[in-house]
C-alpha cells in the first residue's frame, strides 16, 4: 500500500512499482504549489537518509544519474518547467524520484532499515545546492518548500560504515610500513613526519567524502591515533613488516598497493637521502605487492630524482638501481643498458637544478655499475712469504691498470672499456 505524508500545500507518498524486473521505491507528489513559486521555474530535489535508531546518514548509490554532482550521495531532481502552468497545481500523483534497487544503493548498515526522504522545492535560478543531503543556500531565498516522508528499505551487502573501518585498517598498515621505512635509517625526522601528516589529512578528507559514518571529531581522533601509534611502534622497532605485508596481500587492491608504495618512496625521499636499510625494506614491500615491475619502476623513478646522491650515502648501487640479486651478469647488463637509455633520455628534458643534477648522478652510477660488472676482476698481488717488501715492476713492463680519471676524455668518463650499447663483453 502507498504511504502518505500530509503536508499542506503538497502531499508526498512512497509507492512500490515494478521496473525492469525489480520492485523499486518511487516518491510521488500531489497538490497545490506554494504561492512563492508563482512565475518561477522550480524543481524538486530529493535526498534520502538512513534514520534508523535516531541517526541520520545519507544513502549512496553507484547510479550516476541519481548522484550528487561531487559525491556518491543519492540525489534526484525533477523540473516542473514543462509541467506546471498558471494553475500552480498538480492534479495527479507525479513521480519525482526513483530509489534504485538495493544492488545499486548502499547505506551505513545492511538489513531492513528505516529511511527518510527529504523533498525540497527550489528556485532553479538560485545558487542553492545540496551536498551530502545538506542544504547549502548562499542567497538565502532559493528554498521554497520542504517535505519529508519515511519508509522501509532492505539494504544488501556491507554498509559503508563497515567498509570505511576496513579501509582505515589498510591505511593503518600502510602508515606503519611507511614508518618502518622512515625509521630504517635509525631515526624519523621532521620532513618525514610532514609526509605522514599530509597523507593523513588527505585520507581524512577522502573518508569524509565517502561517508565513513564518523563525526569530524571522531575522524580526526581516529587518524591522529593511527599516526601516533605508528610512530611509537617504529621507535620501539615493533613493526612486523612480514605480518603487515601478508595482511595487505590478502585485502588490498592494486590501487591501494600503488598508494602504499608511493607513500613509502615519498617518505624515503623526504630528507633527500636513500639509506641502505630503507632501500632493502622498500624492495621487500615492492616484491610483496601485486604490482608489475613496470609500475614499481615508475614509482621509484618519480622519487629517485629527489635523492641527495653523494659519496656520503651508504646506499648500495644495486639497491638504488633496482638490480635483482638473483639475476645473472647478462640480465644485469641488459637492465643497466635499459636504465641508461631511460635516464639519458630524461636528462635533456629536466630543467636546470637538483633534479637534473641527480639524473646525471644516476647516469654516473649506472656507468660505474656497468663497468663493475663488465671489467674483469684483477686479483690483488700477493707478496711471497720470503719477501718483506713488494718488488717494483720492471721498467719495460706495461701497466694493466685502467687510465687515471684525469686522463679520461670528458665525453666518456668511464674510459674505452665502457660500452653500454655494444654486445656482450
Amino acid at each position: 500500500m502507498p504511504q502518505y505524508h500530509n503536508s499542506s500545500p503538497l502531499q508526498l507518498r512512497v509507492n512500490t512499482v515494478p521496473l525492469h524486473g525489480f520492485k523499486i521505491k518511487q516518491i510521488e507528489v500531489k497538490g497545490r504549489l506554494p504561492d512563492n513559486t508563482l512565475h518561477k521555474d522550480v524543481e524538486f530535489v530529493v535526498s534520502v537518509f538512513d534514520c534508523e535508531g535516531g541517526g541520520i546518514h545519507p544513502i549512496m548509490t553507484t547510479e550516476r544519474r541519481f548522484r550528487e554532482s561531487f559525491s556518491p550521495a543519492f540525489q534526484s531532481r525533477k523540473s516542473l518547467r514543462d509541467i506546471i502552468h498558471e494553475s500552480q497545481k498538480i492534479d495527479f500523483w507525479l513521480p519525482i524520484s526513483l530509489l534504485p534497487p538495493p544492488v545499486f544503493v548502499r547505506g551505513p548498515y545492511p538489513g531492513k532499515r528505516k529511511l527518510l526522504a527529504v523533498v525540497r522545492l527550489i528556485d532553479e535560478s538560485s545558487y542553492l545546492d545540496v551536498v551530502a543531503g545538506e542544504l547549502i543556500d548562499p542567497d538565502g531565498y532559493g528554498l521554497l518548500w520542504t517535505g519529508e516522508i519515511r519508509f522501509f528499505f532492505s539494504m544488501t551487502g556491507d554498509g559503508y560504515v563497515k567498509l570505511a573501518k576496513q579501509h582505515r585498517r589498510l591505511e593503518s598498515i600502510a602508515l606503519r610500513l611507511g614508518m618502518a621505512v622512515a625509521h630504517a635509517d635509525g631515526e624519523i625526522d621532521d620532513r618525514e613526519i610532514d609526509v605522514f601528516r599530509n597523507t593523513v589529512d588527505w585520507w581524512k578528507g577522502a573518508s569524509e567524502m565517502n561517508f565513513d559514518g564518523l563525526s569530524e571529531k571522531q575522524r580526526s581522533s581516529s587518524y591522529m591515533g593511527m599516526m601516533v601509534r605508528a610512530i611509537e611502534k617504529a621507535m620501539k622497532n615493533e613493526i612486523d613488516t612480514t605480518r603487515l605485508l601478508k595482511s595487505l596481500r590478502k585485502n588490498a587492491s592494486r590501487e591501494f598497493w600503488r598508494e602504499t608504495l608511493s607513500l613509502c618512496y615519498t617518505v624515503m625521499s623526504a630528507n633527500g637521502i636513500a639509506h641502505t636499510n630503507q632501500l632493502r625494506l622498500l624492495r621487500k614491500i615492492a616484491d610483496s605487492s601485486d604490482l608489475d615491475t613496470k609500475e614499481i619502476m615508475q614509482l621509484r623513478d618519480q622519487n629517485i630524482v629527489n635523492f641527495e646522491i653523494t659519496t656520503k650515502i651508504e646506499s648500495p648501487t644495486e639497491e638504488l638501481l633496482g638490480i635483482d640479486a638473483d639475476w645473472n651478469i647478462v640480465e644485469i647488463k641488459r637492465h643497466l643498458r635499459a636504465e641508461y637509455r631511460k635516464w639519458n633520455g630524461r636528462l635533456n628534458t629536466l630543467p636546470e637544478g637538483k633534479a637534473r643534477e641527480n639524473a646525471q648522478s644516476i647516469l654516473n652510477m649506472i656507468g660505474e655499475a656497468y663497468k663493475e660488472y663488465t671489467l674483469p676482476k684483477v686479483a690483488p698481488e700477493t707478496t711471497p712469504a720470503t719477501s718483506k717488501t713488494p718488488q717494483p715492476p720492471e721498467a719495460d713492463q706495461t701497466s694493466k691498470i685502467a687510465p687515471d680519471t684525469d686522463q679520461t676524455p670528458k665525453e666518456n668518463p668511464y674510459g674505452l672499456q665502457l660500452n653500454l650499447f655494444g654486445g656482450p663483453q
